[in-house]
């Protein structure tokens, strides 16, 4: 089954001229781009953006999908610094609650361990986040990195019962 962000994208695209000759950065190519998002716009299809705006690429060269993630995270983590101590401290309860809620799957697909930082001094690590670690003391701990500032998070919860 294709999903409905598949189905727009291949929509959008298939009523575009297969062998065009429009030069395909061209300002008649972006138009028609633009008129079929509008179409598709106000035929419900997508969500009536404020503000359509298709760029070209710049400096005459595309960019990458690894380009564009690296400069998203960079923008988020300007994004993140400037945001006051207080926001931030809200940023960390809002994905808190968030592990909470999703603690019982995290423990189902976590790691047991014989000991953990609360009842001894060894230390976890983890290849992936939010990584979840359940000790034989009863302690659940959940390692995470997801706020842009790139700081590893300990959430430490007692005993969890699936």
């Amino acid at each position: 089954m294709i999903s409905r962000r598949t189905f727009i994208w291949w929509g959008a695209v298939a009523t575009l001229p297969l062998k065009s000759t429009l030069d395909p950065y061209g300002e008649e190519f972006f138009s028609l781009v633009r008129e079929r998002i509008i179409k598709l716009a106000n035929n419900g299809y997508l969500p009536v953006p404020e503000k359509i705006e298709i760029a070209p690429p710049q400096n005459g060269r595309r960019i990458t999908y690894g380009e564009f993630c690296l400069r998203q995270r960079r923008h988020e983590r300007e994004a993140f610094a400037r945001l006051s101590e207080e926001e931030k401290i809200l940023a960390w309860e809002s994905r808190r609650k968030w592990l909470l809620e999703e603690l019982p799957r995290l423990v189902k697909f976590g790691t047991q361990v014989q000991k953990c930082p609360v009842c001894s001094t060894v230390e976890l690590k983890t290849r992936c986040w939010p990584g979840a670690f359940s000790c034989r003391c009863g302690a659940v701990i959940v390692l995470d990195v997801w706020l842009p500032d790139g700081k590893e998070r300990a959430l430490i919860q007692f005993p969890v019962l699936l």
